[in-house]
């Protein structure tokens, strides 16, 4: 058969693998914080670039997202226009997600 195959954790739950190449969001910056939330969840590394202009928006969204995810255990660097993310699987446990608190900085 042609199925596709799928990975899975020792937990039973899909793995999710981060992106290798640089993502540029510059056509859509206002959606790398959506990105960035699932980047903290995946195996690797993935890196946002081309939204240094989310520092003038209602907070300097890139500077509070690098912030709250390194809160939560995940290691987070800003550069000059995005952020390098060190996705923690470990992350991805109900009880750890539902105990999860971010502060939004009222954006």
């Amino acid at each position: 058969g042609g199925g596709s195959s799928r990975r899975e954790s020792a937990g039973g739950t899909p793995e999710l693998s981060a992106i290798a190449q640089p993502i540029d969001m510059g056509g859509m910056a206002e959606s790398f914080m959506t990105l960035a939330a699932v980047a903290a969840l995946a195996n690797g590394t993935t890196t946002i670039t081309n939204v240094e202009n989310q520092r003038h928006k209602h907070c300097n969204r890139l500077e509070v997202v690098a912030s709250e995810l390194r809160a939560v255990g995940v290691e987070c660097k800003e550069t000059k226009d995005g952020l390098i993310i060190e996705g923690n699987p470990r992350l991805r446990s109900r009880a750890v997600i539902e105990a999860t608190r971010i502060n939004t900085h009222s954006d």
